[in-house]
């Protein structure tokens, strides 16, 4: 272990048993709730809208912090802005105010619609990606368990209070956190009730006039010192024809049976919490089935026989005591597809669980400053289940012998993490902090990992903002990149060790009353990446997962948004990024350069949005021919025209994926494609009874 590891836990262990303790214990009264703002605080909206920089945010560190002083870079985009997109997913949003992030309604592989695959700073992996997704600061969507089957497919944007992401690695949440996305549910903050309803038109919609229906209905209330709050969500899609040559992946059945279509899509949110904080416990579920898009396996796509989804159950439940805080919480999960091989129709499906419980304790510090210090210990045990292949005949699907992807086998994971949020004088923050796991089971596999974090954050006047940081985080392999068996073509690998990233970064902000610009170059070192690779001389073309060689991105990131008005509710904004790889041919698939923007006009009763992404060109391998012509650029804009009849009800209309000219997601295999949506005209209504 390097000496700087030893010299971060030697500091930490002598803050944290300084004897010049001052008010040790934090006032239950006044005690930040670990993963969510009070109740009693004002809505995060004005914050963000009216005192412009003291927003709280939970996605970088264990305790909550203003966004200014955030360990990297953090972006949060808030419920107001989310209303006035008025846009229908997480992916367009994210691709839109999110620099360096390129989400996209599939992955490289087979053109599988996880919606959504994100890809951060030049990362890239063959089966898992590098993103941890949180519900409410706490349990994880995604699971490295059979490689993030489904990380966030179509979650319904009505009921999001916030989303905060952090493009720098965030060492303390452990094992995917190299981008962390933190979705803050709405029904928690709201004291009512509230409707929507959406109906989406497109001239490429298959059989009806409607290509797309969402129904969404939240509440919330305050029941003898308790809050309860709860939402309902369902969203259903027609999709749209791709029988466009050239942009069918090379479909070579019905073209007029391509769709992309989701047939239904179910979300529900629960959500109890104490006015005193003393307790949270939540529970999100989502049930979807989606049109298959798989390219070349299925002879119908638009036969229901077909399909793609799953389901995914989601609890927590968190104490706050006096001097220990305690959270347990656990995820269950199916994922299924019905598709055609070789004129054979077959199901495949998973199971997959995680359990954990994690004890933790935050003290404040008085020791050259004020410390506010994090201690936490976590048990987490994840696996598969079970798994399946049915095949089709005459009387119905019947099982396959030896179905499993891979074995049904479970491990163990033991965490422990110390993080110190120090301010150092008035205009000057320190943090330090480190993690260890320790994986054990998936037959005899183990891994250790240790990560440090480092960051400075230095206040020069009243305008400007340095900060430098230092961060490692990991990714450990999924059960399938160490023993899957169940594709033809895809083999595990048990020597295989867990991908590393380590990132560091310089932030520099400007404000002013009207203005905030930031801009962060940083240097990204991503080791031992996971490939799946056919060995040299290998005739069988059978690939293996193998830790290929490090990869480095420079890249530059810009931020910057311009308030018109003292309510700060019309502006401008724009963001960007470009990539540096120190390899061309590691480099594939990505684009290096990223351009998100937008305005926002509120004149009267009337808003006024407008939001456009660039993804710039994308390196294609020599070996796909065919794929050459799908790596340019791709341009993607959205308008709407939002009216605020009155207090509780308004109409709005979105016209969203405006584009001068047909664009599709090249993928890897040579003249497969995933072609991008054409223009769809939306109309809805937001209610708000009471």
């Amino acid at each position: 272990m390097p000496y700087s590891h030893y010299f971060i836990i030697l500091y930490i262990i002598t803050i944290f048993f300084s004897t010049k303790v001052a008010n040790a214990q934090v006032d239950s009264t006044n005690k930040v709730s670990n993963l969510s703002l009070s109740l009693e605080d004002v809505k995060l909206d004005t914050l963000l809208d009216k005192n412009k920089f003291t927003i709280k945010v939970n996605v970088a560190t264990k305790t909550s912090v203003d966004l200014e002083n955030t360990p990297g870079s953090v972006t949060v985009i808030t419920r107001n802005q989310l209303q006035s997109m008025n846009l229908r997913t997480l992916r367009q949003v994210l691709n839109v105010y999110v620099p360096s992030l390129d989400v996209l309604p599939t992955n490289f592989q087979y053109g599988s619609p996880n919606d959504n695959s994100i890809y951060a700073r030049g990362n890239i992996s063959d089966f898992a990606q590098q993103v941890l997704i949180l519900f409410n600061g706490t349990t994880k969507f995604n699971e490295s368990t059979f490689g993030s089957a489904m990380p966030a497919m179509e979650f319904t944007l009505d009921n999001i209070e916030r989303v905060e992401v952090s493009t720098t690695p965030t060492t303390v949440y452990g094992a995917n956190a190299i981008t962390v996305i933190n979705i803050v549910t709405h029904e928690q903050f709201l004291d009512g009730a509230e409707a929507n309803v959406n109906y989406g038109i497109s001239p490429r919609s298959l059989d009806h006039i409607f290509q797309n229906q969402r129904y969404s209905i939240s509440w919330g209330n305050t029941l003898n010192k308790v809050h309860v709050g709860a939402s309902l969500q369902f969203y259903k899609d027609e999709g749209q024809f791709h029988n466009l040559k050239g942009y069918n992946g090379n479909y070579k059945f019905d073209e007029n049976s391509l769709k992309d279509g989701t047939q239904n899509a179910v979300n529900l949110t629960l959500h109890l919490k104490d006015i005193a904080e003393k307790f949270e416990a939540g529970v999100w579920y989502k049930n979807i089935s989606k049109d298959p898009f798989l390219n070349g396996f299925t002879t119908s796509q638009s036969n229901d026989l077909f399909e793609i989804g799953g389901q995914q159950f989601l609890t927590y439940f968190k104490f706050n005591g006096k001097k220990l805080n305690f959270n347990m919480g656990g995820l269950f999960s199916e994922y299924n597809v019905s598709i055609d091989r070789n004129s054979i129709p077959k199901a495949y499906g998973n199971r997959n669980y995680d359990l954990f419980a994690e004890l933790s304790f935050i003290r404040k510090v008085t020791f050259a400053g004020v410390h506010e210090l994090a201690t936490g210990f976590r048990i987490e045990r994840e696996g598969q289940q079970a798994s399946y292949v049915n095949e089709w005949k005459s009387s119905g699907f019947v099982p396959v012998n030896n179905p499993e992807f891979v074995p049904n086998e479970s491990r163990n994971v033991f965490s422990a993490y110390m993080e110190d949020n120090w301010r150092f004088t008035k205009n000057t923050y320190f943090l330090l902090g480190a993690r260890a796991d320790y994986f054990l089971g998936f037959k005899d596999s183990r891994t250790l990992a240790f990560n440090p974090r480092a960051s400075i954050v230095k206040h020069f006047g009243k305008n400007i903002i340095l900060k430098a940081i230092y961060a490692r985080a990991f990714r450990a392999a999924s059960i399938y990149e160490l023993y899957g068996v169940g594709y033809k073509y895809l083999k595990g690998n048990s020597n295989i060790k867990p991908e590393v990233v380590t990132s560091i970064e310089l932030n520099t902000i400007y404000r002013n009353d009207n203005l905030s610009l930031s801009v962060t170059p940083f240097l990204q070192i991503f080791e031992s990446p996971i490939q799946f690779v056919v060995p040299e001389g290998d005739t069988s073309m059978v690939a293996v997962a193998i830790n290929s060689s490090p990869r480095r991105v420079f890249g530059v990131e810009i931020n910057t948004r311009f308030f018109l008005n003292d309510e700060r509710s019309s502006y401008f904004f724009i963001n960007g990024s470009y990539l540096i790889p120190n390899e061309k041919n590691e480099f594939i698939m990505i684009p290096r350069t990223y351009i998100g923007g937008g305005a926002n006009f509120v004149v009267g009763k009337w808003n006024y949005n407008i939001t456009a992404y660039y993804r710039g060109e994308r390196l294609i391998p020599q070996n796909l021919v065919q794929n050459q012509k799908f790596g340019g650029y791709h341009f993607v804009g959205s308008f709407s025209l939002g009216y605020q009849a009155n207090s509780f009800f308004n109409i709005y209309t979105l016209i969203e994926n405006i584009s001068l000219e047909r664009h599709a997601i090249p993928l890897m295999q040579d003249g497969y494609s995933y072609p991008l949506r054409s223009p769809v005209i939306n109309f809805g209504i937001k209610v708000t009874p009471f």
